[in-house]
């Protein structure tokens, strides 16, 4: 069983060699662009433009469990707008299920906004630690979703049956809504 391990070992340590080298001599990946990931890059300037807001919602994954992979992607696109935050001045609202996760959206905003301190303080008020349970998330994000004017709702994370909730209520106000989960079922 050994020699079948040393012999798998030595096939992909052989190319991972040779598509690094094609790298570095200048060939590029053919890689597929992913609509949602174009469709956020408009979503900053359409909100500012309409004055309605852009909510960002994380999902009801953690840091510390087997949703992290999903979180940590949530976490990445709010870094991702919270740089066009910082550069524009608006900051969207975001909403969180899991208080580890609202940590490190703070820190990603925080840090979108580097030395300027009062503008990071502003975006502080509009990031929500909402509920740690599924179906009390989602009237959270419905709140939100219905009671402020949204123009555009990300959803990236970790999502249940409460996706359905959130979407339902986002096509009903006439609100762009962009999202990604791992789980095929949502």
């Amino acid at each position: 069983m050994t020699g079948f391990a040393i012999v798998l070992l030595l096939v992909f340590a052989t190319l991972i060699y040779f598509f690094t080298v094609r790298v570095r001599e200048g060939h590029k990946p053919a890689l597929r662009h992913i609509e949602a990931f174009e469709a956020i890059k408009g979503s900053m300037g359409q909100s500012i433009e309409s004055g309605q807001a852009l909510h960002i919602s994380l999902g009801i994954g953690g840091i510390a469990d087997q949703t992290t992979a999903d979180s940590l992607a949530g976490l990445s696109v709010l870094r991702y707008v919270g740089n066009q935050a910082a550069t524009t001045g608006v900051s969207p609202t975001v909403s969180m299920a899991d208080p580890m996760v609202l940590l490190m959206a703070q820190q990603a905003m925080q840090s979108a906004f580097g030395n300027d301190r009062a503008g990071a303080a502003d975006t502080y008020q509009n990031i929500y630690w909402t509920a740690p349970q599924p179906a009390a998330y989602a009237a959270g994000v419905l709140n939100i979703l219905n009671v402020d004017e949204v123009k555009t709702n990300v959803m990236f994370g970790h999502f249940g049956d409460e996706y359905l909730l959130m979407g339902e209520t986002a096509v009903r106000n006439n609100t762009m809504h962009i999202g990604g989960a791992s789980d095929p079922n949502v």
